[in-house]
C-alpha cells in the first residue's frame, strides 16, 4: 500500500491546488526523517523519540488525506479489481507471515501463508506451516550457497550438491504446495513477507538435474500487489544517471567536495580511485561496531556503466559519476530526485541484532543507546538501515548526526518518482538473517515509497569481478536491447551460468550471480 499512495501523492503533487499542502507536508517528513535516526544514534531520551515518532505518524495521516481528497474514485481492493490485471498464463501470488493460536496448546504459532490468484479462476489459499521450519530451511540454503565449492564442479556433481539439495527443500517447502493453482502459468508477480525476502527463488533448484525456477517461469517481484491497481506517471522528465562508488568512509565531506558533484560530461567523467594506506578501522564505537571497509573495486565497476551509458545514449545524456569524498550524502540527496538512473556501488548497513524494532517479535530486546537500561520501543526498521556515504566512518556529532549516513526513514521523503532504476551494489548483510531480512525489505520499501519504479538490491556481498560482469551485461540488454529490468537481470545472471573455463567446468558459483533481485518495473 505504501507504494500505491506515493503514486498516488506525487501525481497529486502536480496539482495546483495541492502542490503547496503537499510540499509542506513533505518539508516535514524530511525534517522529521533527520530527527528521529538522530535521536537514536545519540542516545535521545525515550520521551523524545516518541514525540518524534508521533509527529511522522501525524505527517504521514495528513498525506493520506490529501491524497483522499485529490484521488477521487479509487480503485477498489477485491478478488476480481486484481483479476482484471492480470493474463491467463499469468499468476498473482502473496505470502503473508501470521500469528495462529493453537487451542489444544494454547499456544501462537507464527506460520506462513501463501495466496494464489488467477484470471477467472479464483483465489487460492495455502497454509505452508510453521514459520521456524521455513525459517530453518531458509538459513540452511544461504549457508550451503555460501559455502558452495560449485565453480569448477562438474554438472553431475553439482546436481547432487549440498547447496542443490537444499535449495531443492526449501523449494518443496514454500512453492511447490502452490503447484496445484500454477497449473500451465508461464509468469508469476510475488510480494513477499519476512524473511522470504532472503531467496532468491529464482535461483531455486528443480529436482531434474540442473534447471532452476527462473529456467521454468518467470518470476517479478513487486513490494505490494495494490500497485498493480495503481497507474503510474506516463512518462518522465528526469534524464541522466548517477554513479557512486569508490567512496571514502572514513573521511567526511569538506566545503570544497560538498561544491562538487556537478553535472559533468559523460566522455571526462570526474572519479576519483581511493588512494592508497592503511584500510579503514575495523571497529568503531556508537550504535553500530563495525567500521564500513573500503570498496576498491566499485571504482572500476562505476567508470564501466558510466562508459556504457554514455555510449548508449551519446555525449549529450547528462552524467555525474562521484567517488571519494566527493560522493557525500548531500551529493545523493541534491541529485537523486532529478535522475533517470540511479547505481550506488556502497554499504547498506542493519543495525545489529541487539536493537529493538516493529518488526521484531520479541519487542524487549535493550537498545544500546546512552542509557543501556532504558527500552525504546516501536522503532521501524526504517530507522535501522540505510546506506553509507562518504564519512560514515566518522564519530557522530552532539546532535548524534554522521554525515556520511542515510538512513532508510530519509530515503522515503526523497521525490524518486522520476527515477526508472535504482541499483545498489555491493550492500552488507552480515549481521544476523532476521535483521538483514528487515533491512533488505526495508531499504527496498523505502526506494519505492519514495517513488522508485524499480530496485535492484543485494542479498550478500557478491565478488567484485562477478559483479562487474553482471552488472555490465545487465545495463546493456536494458540500455541497447530495450528489455525490461526483470528480464535483462534474469538474463544476465543467465549468462553468468553459461560462463565456462577451458576445461568447461563454470567460472561463477551460483552465489556469484544468484543474489541480485529486483522489485517493482520500469517502463
Amino acid at each position: 500500500m505504501a507504494r500505491g499512495v506515493a503514486l498516488e501523492a506525487a501525481r497529486i503533487a502536480r496539482l495546483a491546488e495541492d502542490s503547496a499542502e503537499v510540499a509542506e507536508v513533505r518539508a516535514q517528513l524530511t525534517q522529521i526523517g533527520a530527527e528521529i535516526p538522530s535521536l537514536v544514534l545519540a542516545g535521545g531520551d525515550r520521551e523524545a523519540l516518541e514525540k518524534a515518532v508521533r509527529a511522522r505518524d501525524a505527517a504521514q495521516r495528513r498525506l493520506l488525506r490529501i491524497v483522499g481528497r485529490g484521488s477521487g474514485a479509487r480503485s477498489p481492493i477485491d478478488v476480481r479489481s486484481f483479476s482484471e490485471c492480470i493474463e491467463e498464463d499469468e499468476a498473482l501470488v502473496s505470502f503473508w507471515r501470521y500469528s495462529h493460536w493453537a487451542p489444544a496448546s494454547e499456544l501462537d504459532e507464527d506460520r506462513l501463508l501463501a495466496f494464489v490468484l488467477r484470471k477467472d479462476r479464483g483465489l487460492h489459499r495455502f497454509d505452508l506451516g510453521p514459520m521456524h521450519v521455513i525459517e530453518r530451511a531458509i538459513v540452511d540454503w544461504r549457508s550451503a550457497l555460501m559455502d558452495s565449492r560449485d565453480r569448477g564442479v562438474s554438472r553431475d556433481e553439482l546436481a547432487e550438491g549440498p547447496e542443490r539439495k537444499a535449495g531443492r527443500e526449501l523449494r518443496r517447502l514454500i512453492f511447490d504446495p502452490l503447484l496445484p493453482a500454477l497449473d500451465e502459468v508461464t509468469r508469476a508477480t510475488i510480494a513477499l513477507d519476512d524473511l522470504l525476502h532472503l531467496v532468491p527463488f529464482d535461483a531455486l533448484p528443480l529436482d531434474d538435474e540442473t534447471r532452476l525456477l527462473g529456467d521454468w517461469i518467470g518470476l517479478r517481484f513487486r513490494p505490494t500487489l495494490r500497485e498493480l491497481l495503481i497507474a503510474g506517471p506516463e512518462g518522465t522528465e528526469t534524464q541522466g544517471i548517477l554513479v557512486m562508488g569508490d567512496i571514502e568512509y572514513d573521511e567526511g565531506p569538506s566545503p570544497l567536495s560538498e561544491g562538487l558533484g556537478e553535472e559533468t560530461g559523460p566522455t571526462t567523467p570526474r572519479l576519483a580511485i581511493s588512494r592508497g594506506g592503511p584500510p579503514a578501522r575495523a571497529v568503531r564505537s556508537g550504535a553500530w561496531s563495525r567500521a564500513f571497509l573500503p570498496l576498491v573495486e566499485t571504482g572500476t565497476e562505476a567508470k564501466t556503466i558510466a562508459r556504457l551509458y554514455a555510449r548508449t545514449f551519446g555525449d549529450e545524456a547528462p552524467l555525474q559519476i562521484l567517488s571519494g569524498s566527493q560522493a557525500t550524502k548531500a551529493a545523493f540527496l541534491r541529485a537523486a530526485p532529478t535522475e533517470r538512473f540511479i547505481h550506488l556501488a556502497t554499504h547498506g548497513y542493519f543495525a545489529p541484532e541487539s536493537i529493538a524494532s516493529t518488526a521484531d517479535r520479541d519487542v524487549g530486546v535493550r537498545l544500546p543507546l546512552a542509557s543501556r537500561s532504558d527500552q525504546i520501543r516501536g522503532l521501524s526498521p526504517l530507522v535501522l538501515c540505510g546506506l553509507a556515504f562518504a564519512g560514515a566512518n566518522l564519530e557522530p556529532d552532539a546532535y548524534g548526526r554522521i554525515p556520511g549516513i542515510l538512513t532508510a526513514e530519509e530515503i522515503t521523503v526523497l521525490d524518486l518518482t522520476g527515477c526508472e532504476l535504482v541499483v545498489l551494489s555491493a550492500c552488507e548483510t552480515n549481521v544476523g538473517v532476521r535483521r538483514a531480512g528487515q533491512g533488505i525489505a526495508s531499504l527496498q520499501k523505502a526506494l519505492h515509497l519514495a517513488g522508485a519504479r524499480a530496485a535492484i538490491t543485494s542479498l550478500w556481498k557478491v565478488p567484485d569481478a562477478a559483479t562487474r560482469e553482471l552488472m555490465s551485461d545487465f545495463y546493456r540488454r536494458l540500455w541497447r536491447e530495450k528489455k525490461a529490468p526483470a528480464a535483462a537481470l534474469w538474463e544476465a545472471k543467465q549468462r553468468l551460468r553459461s560462463v565456462r573455463e577451458i576445461d568447461g567446468r563454470p567460472r561463477y558459483a551460483t552465489r556469484d550471480w544468484a543474489g541480485w533481485v529486483l522489485t517493482g518495473e520500469g517502463r
